[in-house]
């Protein structure tokens, strides 16, 4: 019974500390941090080193996965910003040709961006490296179809 007890005490422990984590991260999805975004890609690649640098700033991986990790937050809230221009379908089927085509010529650049940026994360070596080894998911840039698959 004891042992039933303290396993129960451990989960409450556990369950709290996780809670409490997640209540004082700063991170935000929501918002534009390129800063936060930043730090989390960068330190995440730092951390995998057996033998980090000496100097943590010179670490090129480090800094391109930070990167785009930074420029794909910036992205998904650019995206969200401008939901309302492309959610509903029928809001720019109903519109006149050149409204359209002046609310497509809005929202065409918005999902550029961001699928660039998920391909240059999904293409570089260091986090394809990463997804290999975690779980079997191999990102290959297709030369003829011009896109990256995940499979």
């Amino acid at each position: 019974m004891k042992l039933l007890g303290g396993l129960l005490l451990a989960l409450a422990l556990i369950i709290g500390s996780t809670e409490a984590s997640f209540l004082n991260c700063k991170i935000r999805y929501d918002r534009k941090d390129y800063k936060s975004w930043y730090d989390v890609g960068y330190g995440a690649i730092l951390g995998f080193y057996a033998d980090p640098p000496e100097d943590p700033t010179q670490c090129p991986d480090c800094h391109r996965v930070g990167t785009n990790l930074a420029k794909l937050n910036g992205a998904i809230v650019d995206v969200e910003r401008q939901r309302n221009l492309w959610i509903r379908k029928s809001k720019i089927t109903n519109l006149s040709f050149f409204n359209m085509l002046s609310t497509l010529v809005k929202i065409y650049p918005l999902f550029v961006d961001f699928f660039e940026v998920v391909t240059f994360l999904l293409t570089d070596p260091i986090v394809e490296g990463l997804l290999t080894s975690l779980g079997g998911i191999n990102a290959v840039f297709g030369e003829e179809e011009g896109i990256a698959k995940v499979y």
